[in-house]
This record gives structure tokens, sequence and C-alpha cells, in this order.
């Protein structure tokens, strides 16, 4: 059943101006399966230089949410100063668990394969609870009311997973309607939970980003797909299982950027670097000539 029986349709691309003037909220939901191992690597090393670094430069005040798992194995994620309090070569040692600054927090979740999306909306309001206990009322409780929402979902495989009384789901994985439909339910259901912190359908104060196993054929330089851009869930990457349809869909539907996972090991810096333009690049779109 459709998350749509529930939850009111969106229309598509309606972004508040905010995403230029306001202080961001960066929330990523991390993939902890196994295969996943290289990928996650690959953020914890390029999440400070590569994105938070250059906003704090340019004086953009970002806070950093991650929903993932905490640890030192394959896939699970550790932050080390300047970006998490752990010190600079800490993780190595198997610290007991996250060290949250005012501007970094890691809600500790195991997210598998195929329930990316729907741990991110049961951990919104601490009905999964953090590992550490951290923030028992949810991650909500450490958004910012005045601050713009970019969403970054960083995974190799598809959806199929259930939260409240809907499925979802972008199965079968090569139907462009199937993604699409994903992709309109993650919209609704998320405006639903704070229209305060995400806006509504007219007035988004969200974009989304996916980090997913698209291919590269036909992508731009750097294997990034701008919203205008078509879904491409023909065929995967050579490390991934799906091409993440759904994540697609959203990020399509949100004005945000999809991006290669297989490409994130030696291009994060690329993927990064757009997504901190973008926003302007969109503003500018939207200007009469």
């Amino acid at each position: 059943m459709s998350f749509l029986t529930y939850f009111s349709s969106p229309s598509a691309g309606d972004v508040s101006p905010d995403v230029l003037s306001a202080p961001w909220d960066i929330i990523i939901a991390v993939d902890n399966s196994v295969s996943m191992g290289t990928e996650n690597a690959a953020l914890e090393q390029n999440l400070y230089p590569s994105l938070v670094q250059p906003l704090e430069d340019a004086g953009m005040d970002p806070q950093v949410i991650v929903i993932g798992d905490f640890g030192t194995n394959t896939a699970e994620l550790c932050f080390e100063n300047p970006l998490g309090a752990i010190p600079f070569g800490a993780c190595a040692f198997n610290p007991p668990e996250p060290a949250n600054t005012p501007n970094f927090k890691h809600y500790s979740v195991r997210n598998l394969s195929f329930d990316t999306w729907c741990n991110m909306f049961k951990t919104f309001d601490g009905a999964i609870v953090d590992e550490f206990f951290q923030q028992p009322a949810g991650w909500s409780a450490w958004l910012r009311p005045n601050a713009f929402k970019q969403i970054i979902i960083l995974t190799d495989d598809r959806i199929e997973c259930t939260f409240r009384m809907g499925v979802l789901s972008d199965s079968p994985v090569t139907s462009t309607t199937a993604a699409e439909a994903a992709g309109a339910d993650f919209d609704a259901v998320l405006l639903a939970l704070s229209p305060e912190q995400f806006g509504t359908a007219t007035e988004r104060r969200y974009m989304l980003h996916a980090l997913v196993g698209v291919n590269t054929s036909g992508a731009r330089p750097g294997g990034l797909r701008l919203p205008s851009d078509p879904l491409a869930i023909s065929s995967t990457c050579a490390a991934a299982s799906r091409a993440g349809g759904g994540y697609q869909a959203a990020a399509r539907l949100t004005q945000g950027l999809r991006f290669s996972s297989c490409e994130v090991q030696n291009q994060f810096d690329v993927f990064f670097g757009t997504m901190i333009e973008h926003p302007r690049i969109f503003s500018d779109s939207l200007e009469t000539p």
C-alpha cells in the first residue's frame, strides 16, 4: 500500500529561497551493509575538508547530523576531530561511543541495504533509539528551525521497508513509474513529519541528494546528474547492487543532485563542491530574465 494513501500528494520543484540565505542542517543517512565499506570510509575522510570546512569558511554555519552505525568495523562510521570530538587518530583504537560537538551530531543506528529511508523516519522522533542514548527524543531534537535542510542518502541498493501503515518501495527496480512513486512517497512523509522543519509541497525547506549505485554512463563530467537530467535506473555501477531509482526520483523532485556511489572514493570533492554551488545555480535558474 502506497504512503500516498495516508499523506497528500506533493507538487514538484518548489524549493524555498532560504536555501541561499539560511544556515544549513546537513542530514546524512548512511547504509551500513558490508558492501559499503569503501564508500563509508571515503565519507569519513572527505566530509569535513570537502564540505563542512568550505561552508564554515564561507560563513554558512553548517550543522551535520549523521544517521548511521557508529564503530570502526567495515561500513561503520567514526568521525574524528575536527568534525567530531573524538581526537584525531583515535578511531583506530575503538572509542566507546560517538563524541558530538555543537555542530556535529551522530545518531547511531544500523541501516541495512533496503531500510535506510525508513530508519531515517523512525529515528526522527526516537521510535528507534540511538544506540548510545545520546538523544532519546530522536535526531529531530537537533534540528534548527531557521536552517535549510540538505539531506544526503549514501547507499548502493534499493528501497523496500515499512513505516507506520505503509510500504516504501521502488520495486520493480527498472520501473520509472515505481521510482517516481517512491520519491513522491518519501517527500510526502517527510513533509508530514514536520512542516516547520522541512516546509510544504509548495515551498520545501529541504533538498535531497542521492549518492547511489547509478551508472556513470551518460552522466555529466565527474559522474554528476542534475535535476533536469532523466532518471538512470536501467543499470548500476560496478560495485553497487541497484541504481537506487527511488532515491534518484526524490532528488529530482526536490531539485537535488545525484552521484554514483562507485565514484565517491576518488571524487567526493567533486560532489561536495557541486553541492555547495548548486543552490546558487538553482536559485539563478528561477530568476526572470
